[in-house]
């Protein structure tokens, strides 16, 4: 999981939405460290957004969580699959689905 990613497509109830993914959340990037901290940046309607605070894995890896440093929310996370630059995880019960890309 660590280094910089970002989405390569993205699904949401079955529904492919990576358009809409890129042209909300323009040139996403998440970058996880070997400390356990996570940067998230993106924009927005025009305006530049930086989220950042802790990751650990969970449930004997098959997971992890996001914390927000900002205000202690919680993002859950299923790792579906896994490799050296690329990965498929799940969000909301498998509801959202996201490609990742390493870069």
């Amino acid at each position: 999981l660590l280094g910089n990613w970002e989405v390569d497509s993205y699904r949401e109830n079955g529904a492919d939405q990576t358009t809409i993914f890129k042209a909300t959340y323009l040139n996403y990037i998440i970058k996880y460290d070997a400390s356990n901290n996570y940067i998230e940046t993106y924009t927005t309607a025009g305006i530049n957004t930086t989220n950042a605070g802790g990751w650990k894995l969970t449930n004997g890896g098959d997971d992890f969580e996001l914390t927000n440093q900002a205000d202690n929310t919680k993002r859950y996370f299923h790792i579906v699959e896994l490799n050296p630059s690329s990965a498929t995880i799940t969000e909301d019960n498998g509801n959202k689905s996201y490609n990742l890309r390493k870069i």
